[in-house]
């Protein structure tokens, strides 16, 4: 943020300064010179619209406007948006302009800007767009310019810090606020007054605010130089909730520095209430509240790639009750003791505990309890959970939308109790887990939900091992599904970053509509596409299997029946085992993976058997066949097929074509001919008629998938009823090179067929061939050109045989090439899978060594500080014994040995609790690093 602040002000300065060292003769060309400077100093581009100097917008003050700026990222980030600020104004004052000295900028505002700034997993930030030092133009010199800034003031403003590497995510919308003050003397006092109008929060998955309304006001003691920012009182508002905060935070170049205390400034629990989004926004000004609220907490010390500061946070609200006039109930009873705490910047020394939670909605009463110790090295983990929610009664304390019906109950009592290491070890016995959860008759039904849900029932298990699921019966619209199996490991998957959630689930349905989930029933053009294919990221610590029997599946237009097969998730890829279906007309098998290990470009390798579908159909709804045979469009009958290929897949799901590799086998005992220009120039070519819509009878057609092209291995087949046999190629340009060998009764040349016959016999005497014709004439074709346009060229076989060897050798030594240029790049983005596996693994033990040095010296510190205590008060001890004789001397000494011995023996167990911390750490980064190396060699098998 702070180098994000840097640049922003570098920009502005970079701008003024153009403005003022080119002449206003030469104004017509300020924008292109200001781009280029800029450019010139910024890996980014930068653009705008319009630039304009005024004196009357804020006489006397000059005005610089420009619009529509924006400031655009390269290499990985060539698709974000830095800045967009449609309108953006300078003012300054006409006098500072003509001393020429120190120019006092007025003000600058901002008017509707949107700031994205994006960390990505690997720590690149897209606000690093700086040019190194060594590269900057500086012919301008810095000594000569001057900005006494005063005011920044920005409305209805959108920032988003997007942080995948934390990972956290923080947006501002509706941005309204001034900042006041002299930001160019070192230190200095700001005015800060800003609201916004929903603000979310993210981090690692949990939601912390919603959509949130803030309003901050305070003052800055700001020590620019130092990059310090001190305040007292700052009054900080979310929602009604008004909070107070002193401190200071400070941005070091190692990292951030801080020093916060905060608490609320009213005792009521409606103002804490107001942090509830579905309550806030229902008429929050009418609901009705009693109780008291606690709230304060604490963040200090250095956030560093290494450290993080000591936090605390503490929370109580007693005897809280909600109730809207209009409704016959309320929520009572609501009392929570919490607090999470960490007093010396250790991960593994927070604590979460809430050792209090209850509320009573009606006359049920729910209650939970939890606690969390030890989170890093060893979680210790210890809850509950008991209590029955009736859904109608919902209805009787929350204003519910019109038209929404809640129905059923659902309950539980729950309680976990044990340390994560029990688990990972095995020792089920040693952890405490049980109890159930259910759900009976329930059904949810609202203008809010897409389709109505209703569960007849469900029952889930606890136990250390594992949950399991039983009785599930749901239905989802007029769809259906009903389960039961068990989930492994959840425990650690809930408590550690890198535990795999382990499963086998046992589903089916009757009907499944896939269509109603992925749109509604709006017919507004917004909605047309909601149905889109998107790719779908396979998460990484899945180990999941599914055995499914779907006896109706709904997706788009297909229809699929008595579906059944095994799906199974794992490292980051979706297995598809003996999957089989009835669709189009026939049966189909599916057999292969999708992975997701590189989501921008996801794989698939897949075996499908197709029998008897309609040839139509086929075409209609595999995309591989409308590029590669669009000539199936006009064929009538039923196909087989066997097709395994190797691919990757676009944004859109569907094959990338270019990186098709795989081969195939098409079936069919007859096809029929519908006006295909290629047979129309083969009858017009022989002047046989029957050609042009003939029949295509058993048909065994091989071929073969590289880099995109298909190969069509040499096929013997009947054609119009004359033996033919075909083979060659088909691009994904469409262009093509076949031949087709016919052998053609004697008889068939008649009239005008006999002529073409005499001059195919010509031309292969003009090559020297002698032609005897038999009953059966050998006529070769080559057909190339490309689809849409082919070109027929005709001959007797024995005078084409060495363009065909010809064409025969080509399509051989293209298709090596091409098996062999896929074979290297294989190889090519191997080595980057593992070479990149490697750098990541260094990378995480050698911040596990620096975490662990700093463990130990932290702890070595900690031991000297003990020791130089018991020798401290020891010293004054036997001082104190000096005054009072001998006896008292000598008893002090002891006193003195025995403060030394404890001390030493507090030392050595913090010393080797360090160091047994320490090597906890390296040996979890050594396991971690080898499953990273592990995963890369997986990805290339």
């Amino acid at each position: 943020m702070k180098k994000a602040i840097k640049i922003f002000l570098i920009v502005i300065v970079s701008i003024l300064v153009l403005m003022f060292v080119l002449p206003f003769a030469f104004k017509g060309k300020i924008r292109e010179r200001v781009e280029v400077e800029i450019n010139k100093n910024l890996n980014a581009t930068v653009k705008f619209g319009s630039v304009g100097l005024s004196m009357f917008s804020h006489f006397p003050d000059m005005t610089l406007k420009l619009k529509d700026l924006s400031v655009v990222g390269i290499n990985e980030f060539k698709e974000d948006t830095l800045a967009d600020i449609p309108s953006f104004e300078v003012t300054l004052d006409l006098f500072s302009v003509i001393r020429g000295k120190e120019y006092e900028v007025g003000r600058i505002i901002l008017n509707h800007p949107s700031i994205l700034l994006k960390v990505l997993k690997d720590g690149k930030v897209n606000w690093d767009i700086t040019k190194p030092s060594e590269t900057i133009d500086t012919t301008t010199s810095a000594s000569a310019f001057k900005v006494k800034l005063n005011k920044i003031e920005i409305s209805d403003a959108s920032l988003v810090y997007d942080d995948a590497e934390t990972p956290m995510f923080f947006g501002m919308n509706g941005l309204t606020g001034t900042l006041k003050g002299d930001m160019t003397a070192d230190v200095t006092t700001l005015d800060v007054d800003a609201e916004v109008a929903a603000l979310t929060a993210d981090y690692d998955g949990v939601r912390y605010l919603g959509r949130t309304r803030a309003h901050l006001v305070t003052k800055l003691e700001a020590d620019l130089a130092q990059w310090k920012f001190t305040f007292t009182k700052a009054s900080l508002a979310l929602n009604d909730l008004n909070l107070l905060a002193d401190g200071f935070f400070s941005m070091p170049e190692d990292g951030y520095d801080m020093d916060v205390k905060f608490s609320a400034q009213e005792n009521t629990f409606k103002s804490f209430l107001s942090l509830v989004p579905a309550i806030y926004s229902k008429d929050f000004e009418s609901v009705k509240t009693e109780g008291t609220l606690s709230f304060d907490g604490f963040v200090k010390g250095k956030y560093t790639d290494l450290t993080i500061p000591s936090f605390g946070l503490n929370l109580k609200i007693t005897n809280g009750m909600f109730s809207y006039p209009s409704m016959p109930g309320n929520v009572s009873q609501i009392n929570i003791i919490a607090s999470v705490s960490n007093p010396d910047g250790i991960i593994d020394h927070t604590i979460v505990d809430v050792p209090k939670l209850h509320l009573q909605v009606i006359q049920n009463p729910i209650d939970a309890t939890f606690s969390l110790r030890t989170p890093d090295s060893d979680p210790e983990i210890k809850g509950t959970l008991k209590g029955v929610l009736n859904l109608q009664d919902i209805a009787r304390f929350y204003p519910l939308p019109q038209n929404t019906s809640l129905a059923g109950s659902m309950s539980a009592d729950i309680r976990l109790n044990g340390k994560l290491s029990t688990i990972e070890k095995g020792l089920y016995e040693q952890f405490d887990a049980a109890g159930f959860a259910i759900a009976e008759k329930v059904s949810i039904s609202s203008p809010d939900v897409p389709m109505p849900i209703a569960i007849s029932s469900a029952r889930i298990d606890f136990s250390p091992a594992f949950i399991s699921l039983s009785g599930f019966v749901m239905k989802v619209g007029n769809s259906d599904m009903s389960a039961e199996g068990k989930i492994e490991n959840y425990i650690a998957y809930l408590f550690k970053e890198n535990a795999v959630l382990k499963g086998e689930l046992k589903t089916s349905s009757g009907n499944m509509d896939l269509n109603s989930f992925m749109s509604n029933s709006s017919s507004t053009e917004a909605n047309a596409d909601t149905a889109a294919l998107a790719i779908v990221e396979i998460p990484a610590n899945i180990d999941f299997t599914l055995q499914s029997s779907f006896r109706k599946i709904i997706y788009d237009d297909y229809i699929m029946e008595d579906a059944v097969g095994t799906v199974k998730i794992k490292d980051k890829t979706l297995f598809l085992q003996g999957l089989n279906v009835r669709m189009l007309g026939g049966n189909m098998a599916l057999n292969g993976s999708y992975n997701t290990f590189d989501p921008n470009k996801p794989k698939v390798d897949m075996d499908i058997r197709i029998k008897e579908v309609e040839v139509k159909s086929a075409f209609n709804n595999f995309s591989t066949l409308q590029a590669f045979a669009p000539i199936t469009e006009k064929l009538n009958g039923k196909i087989s097929t066997n097709l395994a290929f190797k691919g990757n897949l676009k944004q859109d799901m569907m094959p990338e074509l270019a990186s098709l590799a795989g081969a195939g086998l098409l079936l069919s005992d007859q096809l029929l001919v519908d006006n295909i220009k290629t047979f129309n120039l083969i009858a017009d070519v022989l002047k046989i008629e029957k050609l042009r819509r003939p029949s295509l009878d058993k048909i065994n057609l091989s071929f073969d998938l590289v880099d995109g092209k298909a190969t069509v291995k040499p096929m013997d087949f009947k054609l119009a009823s004359y033996k033919s046999n075909f083979s060659g190629t088909i691009g994904l340009d469409q262009a093509i090179n076949f031949v087709l060998n016919l052998e053609i009764p004697r008889s068939e040349f008649g009239g005008k067929a006999n002529g073409v016959l005499n001059g195919l016999v010509s031309d292969a005497s003009k090559k020297g061939l002698k032609v005897n014709l038999g009953e059966m004439v050998p006529v070769t074709l080559l057909i190339g050109g490309t689809i849409t346009d082919p070109k027929i060229t005709a001959g007797i076989k024995q005078a084409m045989a060495d363009v065909v060897e010809d064409l025969k050798q080509q399509a051989i030594a293209v298709v090596q090439q091409k098996k062999e240029e896929v074979i290297a790049k294989a190889k090519v983005e191997a080595n980057k899978w593992i070479d990149e596996a490697e750098v990541q693994a260094a990378r995480v033990l050698s911040l596990a060594k620096a975490q662990s040095d700093q463990v130990l010296k932290s702890a070595g510190l900690a031991s000297d500080k003990i020791k130089a205590q018991a020798d401290s008060t020891g010293n004054k001890v036997i001082a104190e014994g000096k005054k009072n004789g001998m006896i008292a001397e000598m008893a002090a000494k002891k006193t003195a040995e025995k403060l030394k011995k404890e001390a030493d023996n507090k030392s050595k167990k913090l010393l080797d609790e360090a160091k047994q911390r320490s090597d906890a750490m390296l040996e979890k980064a050594r396991l971690e690093a080898e499953k990273i190396k592990e995963d890369a060699r997986n990805r290339v098998k």
